[in-house]
C-alpha cells in the first residue's frame, strides 16, 4: 500500500480503485480508514453510533469511487462526504429527539399484553363453567340413572325430570323421582 505521509491514499492507488482494484480499493479504504474516524469521533464527541457513521461514510465512498473526477482531490471529497454523513446523523437525532406524540395518539395504540390477558380471564372462565356443568350434569345423571332403574319415571314423565312430593296429587308419598314408596 503506498500513501502519503498525512494518511491519504496517493493518487496512483486511488485511479486503480475507480478501475475496479480490488486490492487498490481495500488499501483505499485502509488508508482512508483514521481520517474518517478522527472526523466522526470528535463531531460525534465519542457517541455509540461512530461506528455507524464511519460505516456508512465508507460504503458511500466505495459506492461513489468511480465518479470522482480528480484523483488528487480524494482527500477532500472524503472528508465532504464524512462531513455530510455527520451532518445527517445530526439531523436524523434531532428529528427522532423532537419527534412529539400526543397522550391521545399513546390511547390507540393497542398493548399486545392486553389480549393475553383477556384470553386468559376468558379461558379461566370457561373452565370453571365448564366445571360447573360437569358437576351438575354428574348429579343429574346419577339422579336419571336411579329413577329410571327403580322404574319412577315412565317415558313421559322422563321429559319433565323429577316430580316434587309437594305437587304429587296421589296421596301416596312419592320419591323425588317421582317412584311411589
Amino acid at each position: 500500500m503506498s500513501s502519503t505521509g498525512r494518511g491519504q491514499p496517493d493518487t496512483g492507488l486511488v485511479v486503480a480503485a475507480r478501475q475496479g482494484d480490488q486490492r487498490a480499493l481495500n488499501d483505499v479504504v485502509a488508508a482512508s480508514l483514521p481520517l474518517v474516524y478522527n472526523i466522526v469521533g470528535r463531531a460525534l464527541r465519542g457517541h455509540a453510533d461512530v461506528d455507524d457513521v464511519v460505516q456508512e461514510t465508507l460504503v458511500r465512498v466505495v459506492r461513489h469511487l468511480p465518479a470522482l473526477n480528480d484523483p488528487a482531490a480524494f482527500r477532500s471529497w472524503l472528508v465532504a462526504i464524512t462531513i455530510r454523513q455527520v451532518r445527517d446523523w445530526e439531523q436524523r437525532r434531532r428529528v427522532a429527539l423532537n419527534r412529539d406524540a400526543g397522550l391521545d395518539a399513546i390511547h390507540n395504540v393497542p398493548d399486545p399484553a392486553s389480549d393475553f390477558a383477556a384470553i386468559t380471564i376468558l379461558r379461566l372462565g370457561l373452565t370453571d363453567q365448564r366445571r360447573e356443568v360437569a358437576e351438575a350434569t354428574r348429579g343429574s345423571t346419577r339422579t336419571t340413572r336411579n329413577c329410571c332403574r327403580s322404574g319412577g319415571w315412565r317415558r313421559p314423565a322422563c321429559s319433565r325430570g323429577p316430580r316434587s312430593p309437594m305437587r304429587s296429587r296421589s296421596p301416596q308419598a312419592t320419591s323425588p323421582c317421582g317412584s311411589t314408596g
